[in-house]
């Protein structure tokens, strides 16, 4: 790999290299700000979504909240392939997540053309990337059909200059000679995109149940895999063992009166023990409940954020509701050090944050809500929903007031209930 990032032609049959003829200072990589998705799945057009220091995605089951993270992960997907030096030009490679172009194109689109948008700052200079892809009838995944980059209000067409390496990469055409302000605008886009990539981790809501023993495995990895199955090496590299602490951690498991260590019992064998605050009694982790285990390797990846951009899936799934209430606070803490995009359905952790907000201690600035909803013509729409200074929901629809309202009703039923017993027995007396 040469200083841009790039990787040179090692088994590549082009060489990305040469695409770039200057390396890259920091203000060359900008930030992924927004993301917007057209004809993407359920979507006709998400309208732009914000990334921001906190991002909540709620919306019902199966309303199409997956798709937005979907496109997400196609990136860091695009970069991991070609860093394994694999050459590819349309959705083969990606199938098992995305599917055809058939399952990936929304069935109601007036054209059969899926667009990707993404918009890029640094300071106050915006540069925005689209990618195209229509139906082939020679390939039931589709193709690329246009690659293009957008500054201050100028597009610029790059398949006139560069050819697809792989969806978000360009590989130079030898017989065309690129404008400096094309090549210059290409070079800090595929560099944006390549550090989004890199830094773009996701957490599912299943998350991996330790062992009772645990055999580390040598190699720590900062950054988790789905599933959370490096949370007890990376939580070991991290141990006093090593002279390090994780406080984020011993936070987190004090708020429920816990401590922990490590018992080893042999080279790098050894078991996760918890600690009682009060008793002072020691147990292994999976005696102490489900939702301590499935905590941690949220409280880990904010332990570790370090800037990136971390995807959760339901981090409140198989938590008692003071703890997701709790998880709010976490997340609040981690975000500090990177972003945090969360699909999540819980009232009481969403509740935490809009508190946190009234309180100030985080801007209303600082937190985008969307909230997945399909409208009376059957379109699946992305809607933003804005917090006041109280921490409060403003521009709701009724959509959105109804999913947080289960438990008012319910709580309502049960006066009512109470009351026609009331009645019922007062009249029996009588």
């Amino acid at each position: 790999m040469d200083q841009t990032g790039f990787f040179s032609n090692q088994g590549l049959e082009v060489d990305t290299v040469q695409n770039y003829t200057g390396f890259h200072t920091a203000a060359d990589v900008y930030k992924l700000k927004a993301f917007r998705l057209i004809n993407f799945k359920a979507f006709r057009d998400t309208g732009w979504i914000l990334l921001n220091r906190l991002t909540l995605v709620l919306g019902e089951n199966s309303s199409g909240k997956s798709a937005l993270y979907q496109a997400l992960q196609m990136v860091s997907d695009a970069y991991e392939y070609l860093r394994q030096e694999d050459k590819f030009k349309n959705l083969a490679r990606m199938s098992g997540e995305v599917g055809c172009f058939e399952e990936l194109c929304n069935k109601s689109a007036e054209s059969a053309v899926v667009k990707m948008c993404f918009q890029f700052q640094h300071e106050k200079d915006i540069l925005e990337y689209f990618v195209c892809m229509e139906p082939d009838e020679k390939d039931e995944f589709g193709r690329v059909t246009e690659v293009s980059g957008k500054q201050e209000n100028v597009q610029y067409d790059f398949l006139q200059y560069y050819d697809s390496v792989n969806i978000f990469f360009l590989e130079r055409k030898n017989d065309r000679k690129i404008p400096q302000r094309i090549e210059r605008t290409a070079e800090c886009l595929l560099a944006s995109m390549r550090k989004f990539a890199q830094s773009f981790q996701t957490i599912n809501a299943h998350r991996y149940f330790p062992e009772r023993i645990i055999q580390f495995a040598g190699a720590v990895s900062y950054y988790q895999k789905t599933v959370g199955s490096e949370v007890y090496d990376m939580l070991y590299a991290l141990s006093e063992i090593q002279g390090k602490k994780a406080s984020m951690v011993q936070d987190w498991l004090s708020k429920f009166g816990y401590s922990y260590r490590f018992k080893m019992s042999g080279v790098n064998r050894g078991e996760f023990v918890l600690k009682d605050l009060k008793s002072g009694i020691e147990s292994n982790l999976v005696d102490n409940g489900f939702g301590i285990s499935q905590s941690l390797p949220l409280a880990v990846a904010l332990e570790t954020i370090d800037q990136k951009t971390i995807l959760i899936d339901s981090p409140e799934a198989f938590l008692q509701t003071q703890m997701q209430s709790e998880m709010g606070d976490l997340l609040i803490t981690g975000s500090e050090n990177g972003r945090i995009l969360l699909e999540t359905g819980s009232e009481y952790l969403t509740l935490r944050i809009q508190r946190r907000v009234a309180e100030e201690v985080i801007l209303k600035e600082e937190v985008t809500i969307y909230y997945i909803e399909e409208t009376a013509d059957g379109e699946t729409v992305c809607r933003w929903i804005a917090l006041d200074d109280n921490g409060d929901f403003q521009n709701t629809s009724e959509a959105f007031e109804q999913f947080f309202s289960s438990d008012f009703h319910d709580i309502e039923k049960l006066d009512e209930i109470r009351r026609e017993k009331r009645k019922h027995e007062a009249k029996n007396c009588n």
